[in-house]
């Protein structure tokens, strides 16, 4: 028995016949139940009173979502990211966004959860250098909806984080587009 079977038996669903979902994206290397762990660790992130959890237990916690988040797609390795990020084991959310396959185009938002949870502990070198592997990866990606999802983010995070200077040499990273192929 698992995750999976105790949903079945609690009737959830997974929507796929739900009209009121408005798209349904494809994660073929996602894994439900790896997933639905993430979620309930990320909630109990948000719910807890981390002061009051002793080092010890919020290190475990942290090397527990960790591991859980690289074992998924890059979107549960984003969430994971960004809940260690909140628990300050950066280093951690850096092993899972470097985790994070480069063909798939959610790195972006692992990227922008650790940069993000850099900005917050004042670390702007930390963030200075995930901003430049992030704009690499992504200048490197096909297309440009990777790029142009991660200088957004990275903005707002900026911004988010009363560094308007930062934002603004972000927007300047947007490359106009050249041609009709672009």
């Amino acid at each position: 028995s698992n995750i999976q079977d105790a949903r079945r038996a609690g009737g959830m669903t997974l929507r796929t016949g739900d009209q009121n979902v408005l798209r349904q994206v494809r994660r073929p290397q996602a894994d439900a139940d790896i997933d639905f762990q993430v979620y309930t660790l990320r909630e109990a992130v948000r719910a807890m009173p981390l002061r009051y959890i002793p080092r010890d237990r919020r290190i475990m916690l942290a090397q527990h979502l960790a591991q859980l988040g690289m074992k998924s797609d890059g979107w549960t390795a984003a969430g994971a990211a960004s809940s260690l990020a909140e628990l300050g084991a950066l280093k951690f959310a850096a092993d899972v966004v470097g985790h994070i396959a480069p063909t798939d185009a959610t790195r972006s938002e692992g990227i922008i959860a650790l940069v993000r949870g850099l900005l917050a502990v004042g670390d702007a070198k930390g963030a200075e250098d995930q901003v430049a592997r992030g704009l690499a990866w992504a200048r490197a990606y096909p297309g440009r909806n990777a790029e142009r999802a991660l200088i957004w983010g990275l903005a707002e995070a900026y911004l988010e984080f009363g560094q308007p200077a930062g934002t603004l040499r972000l927007l300047d990273e947007w490359r106009e587009e050249t041609g009709f192929l672009d």
